[in-house]
């Protein structure tokens, strides 16, 4: 399983999360975070198995 988290303080068109969230593998996942209390509940889900189709936690 590979992951991608991306820190956006404001909202960008044109980034790699864009891109990314475009793959469809269900062993590539991927999360936005735009506060630093996102950081550990997104660490959290990248290492458990509760990640659903989307990558979502």
């Amino acid at each position: 399983m590979v992951g991608y988290g991306e820190i956006q303080t404001y909202p960008k068109s044109n980034s790699l999360l864009t891109r990314f969230q475009k793959l469809e593998n269900k062993s590539f996942i991927c999360r936005k975070m735009q506060r630093k209390e996102d950081v550990y509940p997104t660490l959290k889900a990248f290492f458990s198995n509760s990640i659903d189709e989307r990558g979502l936690a």
